[in-house]
């Protein structure tokens, strides 16, 4: 396979002008013009590294566990702040040796918070880890290792920090496990991928990320033969964007180069 990094990340709202200027109010971040005026049902929202798309949706993504966290130099003054302004957050806890909070934006999404130290002027850094849930990580890690190439490495979470059960609060003794996809999974680049397996399953309505492509039409082919189901894949220029179907019916996309 031909994959270079997690290129956009998507995060299903109902108003993606409003959800903006909210993140934009809370976070500082930086709002996409050429994305709030060319295509409205889009909106790009970044760091000073990493970004994420907020798309229009009517049905939006029912989640077991957080999609992505923020990684914040300051997680205990950003919680307090947070909570003065009256956005719903949950308690701070300690969670596998690093301090992480949840909190959910105007459509309810739940964000993850966690604190990582870094040379950074700003609060938040960059956008952290990136979840899929599925519904039995072993399976799921055979078949991304069959049919994507991919390589893990291993981890689990203690205290309930980012799973999403029936009420907010953490299940203090709940341990999630997690497969993190490993950087030699790519041609460059932290992947910042997991795999993650949660008490109960949600199937997502949109697709939670694109994945870069050297050379998206041979990958394209590859998936094919191995049977993998596809979308139709179309191009734009020398560009090609395409979706595949994982064991649990998620769509991942695939977007990049045609040759």
């Amino acid at each position: 396979m031909n994959f270079k990094y997690l290129n956009e990340i998507f995060l299903p709202v109902t108003n993606p002008k409003e959800s903006s200027l909210w993140y934009k109010d809370k976070f500082g971040m930086n709002i996409s013009m050429d994305d709030q005026t060319t295509q409205p049902n889009e909106i790009r929202l970044s760091f000073e590294k990493t970004s994420f798309i907020l798309i229009k949706s009517s049905h939006l993504n029912s989640y077991t566990h957080i999609p992505f966290n923020f990684h914040t130099n300051a997680v205990r003054e950003l919680h307090a702040s947070l909570k003065n302004v009256g956005v719903v957050m949950t308690e701070l806890t300690n969670d596998d040796n690093m301090l992480c909070c949840d909190f959910y934006d105007p459509d309810g999404n739940r964000i993850g918070l966690c604190e990582e130290q870094n040379e950074s002027s700003n609060q938040i850094i960059e956008v952290g880890g990136v979840f899929l849930t599925v519904r039995n990580l072993a399976e799921s890690i055979e078949w991304y290792k069959q049919n994507l190439g991919f390589h893990f490495h291993f981890f689990s979470a203690t205290g309930g920090a980012g799973y999403i059960g029936a009420t907010p609060e953490y299940v203090a003794d709940l341990t999630i496990n997690y497969a993190g996809v490993d950087h030699n999974s790519f041609e460059s680049a932290w992947s910042r991928m997991a795999l993650v397996e949660t008490p109960s399953f949600n199937p997502l309505r949109h697709i939670p990320y694109n994945i870069l492509s050297s050379n998206a039409m041979e990958d394209y082919d590859i998936l094919q033969k191995k049977n993998v189901k596809l979308s139709k894949y179309y191009e734009e220029g020398n560009k090609v964007r395409f979706t595949f179907e994982d064991l649990d019916g998620n769509s991942i996309g695939i977007f990049g180069t045609s040759f």
